[in-house]
């Protein structure tokens, strides 16, 4: 009896297949018996289904001896991924609403702009005592140009919802200036 890793598996092989022989055996006399066919045509299926089964052994007996080669790229792709680990939910809602205030300028006013308030409010005052809404001078001095125009309080929304958002580049810049306060 083969002792392979799966041994149980091949030995529940070998049982079905004996049985499976027993079974075409059967098959065989019977149509002997009741002249199914010629007798030599007869004996030929036999044969060749006791052959199939012989090769179903062999290829599966010998199956888990061959060595592995690497994978493909297909076999890669298709193979189970692990799930990613949960993110934060802030996390998450700051990345789409980064992704749609660049994709829409309606998005960038009413999803994306009240997030770089928020942050530039609290900077400025807890770091330069300054407000952003009622000190409009000290909080451009202290942004840049560029990032207070975008975060000045009072801007209007956009007339054309669907024109392109903020530049990312623009966007980093108030980032990085923001970052500086």
């Amino acid at each position: 009896m083969p002792t392979l890793a799966g041994g149980l598996r091949v030995r529940r092989l070998l049982v079905d297949l004996g049985v499976l022989a027993v079974a075409a055996t059967v098959g065989l006399g019977f149509a002997l018996g009741f002249h199914v066919a010629s007798r030599e045509r007869t004996i030929d299926v036999y044969l060749l289904v006791l052959g199939a089964l012989a090769m179903l052994a062999l290829v599966t007996a010998t199956g888990g001896a061959a060595p592995r080669g690497p994978r493909s790229a297909l076999d890669a792709e298709l193979r189970p991924r692990k799930p990613r680990a949960p993110s934060l939910p802030t996390l998450e809602k700051t990345y789409r609403e980064t992704v749609l205030g660049i994709a829409r300028t309606f998005d960038f006013h009413v999803r994306l702009r009240p997030v770089l308030r928020e942050v530039a409010t609290q900077r400025l005052a807890s770091r330069r005592g300054v407000d952003l809404d009622s000190q409009p001078e000290a909080a451009a001095a202290a942004l840049g140009d560029e990032a207070y125009e975008l975060l000045r309080p009072g801007r209007l929304p956009p007339d054309r919802r669907f024109d392109p958002g903020v530049d990312p580049l623009t966007l980093h810049r108030v980032l990085d200036a923001l970052d500086r306060i």
